[in-house]
């Protein structure tokens, strides 16, 4: 299972060292024999001439939001940007911060990696 913070490095590598990222995508890529996939081939291209961006910050009560609503539908086997409680993201985000305006969120299952979860 990917912890957040696992997420949460690989998405500052990715903005830190977009080059490095698209080596690992080429690897994969190779690996998985998709060679050809365009879209892998896009995201490998896009990669290549990314700019590096400066590293997120750490947010704790963005972090606690996600946790609660992985306890909220993980034990459901439910995969929503929807609380059972018919929460939104940014609700939930409120519970813990008044002062954030954080714009999205990434719901996954299953992968081994962060870097597995954001690719």
């Amino acid at each position: 299972m990917v912890s957040i913070k696992a997420a949460f490095d690989a998405q500052n590598l990715i903005r830190t060292q977009p080059k490095k990222v698209a080596t690992i995508i080429q690897q994969q890529m190779k690996e998985y024999k998709i060679e050809s996939n365009k879209d892998w081939k896009e995201g490998y291209t896009h990669l290549l001439s990314q700019p590096t961006l400066p590293p997120l910050k750490w947010s704790a009560p963005l972090a606690l939001a996600a946790v609660d609503h992985c306890a909220d539908i993980g034990p459901k086997n439910r995969m929503s940007h929807t609380g059972t409680d018919g929460s939104k993201f940014w609700e939930r985000v409120e519970r813990h911060s008044k002062e954030l305006h954080p714009g999205a969120e990434n719901i996954g299952v299953g992968f081994e990696s962060g870097m597995d979860f954001l690719l």
